[in-house]
């Protein structure tokens, strides 16, 4: 995190057994994480990603998203 790195997360995330990925999400500040999808067509992965997030985070579905993609936009230099 000192680096500036970002860490992203995908499917395995939504698997409620994953608790060691749950704990990384839970230390992590929303800042410094990506949900991302191997299937470029399956946005529902994403979702389910999002929504573990949120719930780890005890936010809302909305504020993940919204970050993330801000943090998307930082680590592409996107406008």
């Amino acid at each position: 995190m000192k680096m500036d790195f970002l860490f992203g997360f995908s499917h395995n995330l939504a698997n409620p057994h994953a608790y060691k990925l749950h704990d990384i999400v839970k230390f992590l500040p929303l800042e410094s994480i990506l949900i991302e999808t191997d299937k470029h067509k399956n946005s529902d992965e994403l979702i389910q990603v999002a929504e573990r997030v949120a719930r780890i985070k005890k936010i809302t579905v909305e504020q993940v998203i919204k970050q993330c993609d801000q943090n998307a936009y930082k680590i592409f230099n996107l406008a």
